[in-house]
């Protein structure tokens, strides 16, 4: 597989000038990391549209050798992208996580026990309760 095969698979026809304006940046590097990052993987095999064509390929291509593949693919294309986003930032905005809030800390061992596995005893349920 080349880059050009490369980004045709897992892009598609998007051209890169759309492509690093979509992700917000000019720098492959890290334009690939962040679109790499939002594609599905399973045991770091990229998806290929849908997992049925993903697996159904001759050849599984895995994560880091598709993001090689679409960094090659930037840098020999750079001469076409580069003057058109001038305007973007260097580097993509960073992706927002969502907020989660601290969790109580529990002690290793509860009160009262002296192991850290304490055995649940569910209350007994009624006959037919819960179906």
């Amino acid at each position: 597989m080349t880059p050009e095969q490369c980004w045709y698979e897992y892009v598609g026809n998007e051209l890169p000038e759309t492509f690093l304006r979509r992700i917000g940046g000019r720098d492959p590097g890290a334009c690939v990391r962040l679109f790499m990052g939002r594609l599905p993987h399973v045991y770091g095999l990229s998806l290929r549209g849908t997992w049925r064509r993903t697996f159904a390929a001759g050849e599984q291509q895995p994560k880091t050798l598709v993001g090689n593949y679409l960094v090659a693919y930037l840098e020999e294309t750079r001469e076409q992208w580069e003057p058109v986003v001038q305007d973007l930032p260097e580097l993509p905005p960073a992706p927002v996580s969502p907020v989660v809030s601290a969790a109580p800390v529990v002690p290793a061992t509860p009160e009262g026990t002296d192991s850290e596995f304490v055995l649940y005893d569910p209350p007994p349920m009624e006959h037919g309760a819960g179906i």
